[in-house]
């Protein structure tokens, strides 16, 4: 592809050095996805030179990086239940405080079963409980692949019921309470 855009940088009176730097660049911005770039970096080294466009398109590309990667920083996990973990000197134990709050951050303090947003202790439906994935009764363990965040409502609902039972019965009939019947 750079040697097509060379060619026509030539065929339209370039130097060597400037058809293979503005070629460059045009392959560059078309790899970006940039379609339109080819017309911007014409315009931009008409303007400010090949130096100039060159600097131009590093600083748009890489602000865009830097937002992408930001705004990846900011959403919040894939949210889903977990199939969770059993035994080990963690079977049958309550989570510790780091646990509950990476827990409650991973969900962005969203119940992983209906999708409300959870409260730290505020003693209502939409509490945060956190979750063992298997019930410590059943051998779960007290580990972060164990925990996940429910509202109060959909904790209480789930019992002793791992979280494979808890879903199959949901996929079967059972309706997740709302909040007003807690």
């Amino acid at each position: 592809m750079q040697g097509m855009f060379y060619e026509k940088n030539i065929s339209n009176g370039d130097s060597p050095q400037t058809a293979a730097t503005k070629s460059a660049l045009q392959v560059t911005a078309v790899n970006a996805g940039a379609m339109v770039g080819v017309a911007v970096v014409g315009y931009l080294v008409s303007e400010a030179g090949v130096v100039g466009a060159a600097r131009t398109l590093y600083g748009l590309f890489k602000g865009a990086k830097k937002l992408k990667s930001e705004k990846i920083a900011k959403r919040p996990a894939k949210l889903k239940p977990k199939e969770g973990s059993l035994g080990g000197p963690g079977s049958g134990k309550n989570f510790s405080e780091k646990v509950k709050n990476q827990v409650r951050t991973e969900s962005d303090n969203t119940c992983v079963f209906c999708g409300r947003k959870t409260t730290k202790g505020e003693n209502s439906p939409s509490k945060s409980n956190i979750d063992h994935a298997i019930p410590k009764v059943k051998k779960g363990n007290n580990t972060v692949e164990n925990a996940q965040n429910t509202c109060r409502t959909c904790n209480l609902q789930k019992r002793t019921r791992t979280t494979e039972e808890f879903l199959k019965d949901i996929k079967n009939g059972e309706k997740l309470k709302s909040l007003d019947q807690n």
